[in-house]
């Protein structure tokens, strides 16, 4: 059991640290909510515009801006998510090292120094697997918008009743890999939300230790 106040690793089950004295606290399990279920919303919309154009019933111009729609939000999501990476302020000339309220500990970090590398080393693996998601769901668009406009280029071909366009057995095939590919998108998705909900329930459990005054003599 660590101590907050000192950072004493004491056995399991103490009350009291046998370094400061002070109290210890008790973790709930309930502390953070579990982790919700998988997300698909996105998933349903991109293979709702693939099996659409698979059935060639709709005009194949409707799908494109549809598809220029998703592919504006996630082009939105991914610069949001490289601003979001934590960036140094260069520390003023001059300004003298802080001292540390703890007394066990010498000096606060410098933020340069410490805080954006061990940031940055906490959140990389999340962010790589946020950036992959995105690019991955893009590629699956973007695939399916050329398909699109290959047809349009092509001319379209009413004469099949019901039907705004005819679709080649290779034009098929692009669209059916790049709904495989909106599904493997979704999946590294998932796991991007996966990680972010663990790192919310630590972030939870070490505000419940700080803010329970029990904790402290």
């Amino acid at each position: 059991m660590l101590c907050f106040r000192c950072g004493e690793d004491n056995p399991h089950g103490s009350n009291v640290c046998n370094r400061c004295n002070a109290k210890l606290p008790k973790i709930s399990i309930n502390v953070a909510p579990p982790i919700s279920g998988p997300r698909t919303e996105r998933l349903l919309q991109i293979l709702d515009i693939g099996n659409k154009i698979l059935d060639s019933r709709v005009s194949p111009q409707m799908l494109i801006t549809r598809i220029e729609k998703q592919e504006r939000d996630f082009k939105k999501g991914e610069r949001d998510l490289i601003n979001s990476m934590p960036k140094a302020k260069p520390k003023p000339p001059g300004k003298p090292q802080v001292k540390h309220p703890n007394p066990y500990i010498d000096e606060l970090p410098e933020f340069e120094e410490v805080l954006e590398t061990t940031m940055k080393s906490e959140f990389q693996e999340q962010y790589d697997c946020g950036l992959k998601s995105i690019r991955l769901f893009l590629q699956s668009l973007n695939s399916m918008k050329l398909v699109l406009e290959e047809i349009l280029d092509e001319g379209l071909d009413e004469r099949a009743a019901g039907k705004k366009f005819e679709i080649n057995e290779e034009q098929e095939a692009t669209v059916r890999e790049s709904m495989d590919t909106a599904k493997r998108a979704n999946e590294v998705l998932n796991g991007f939300y996966e990680m972010a909900e663990e790192k919310d329930r630590r972030i939870r459990e070490v505000k419940f230790l700080y803010e329970d005054d029990s904790t402290l003599l």
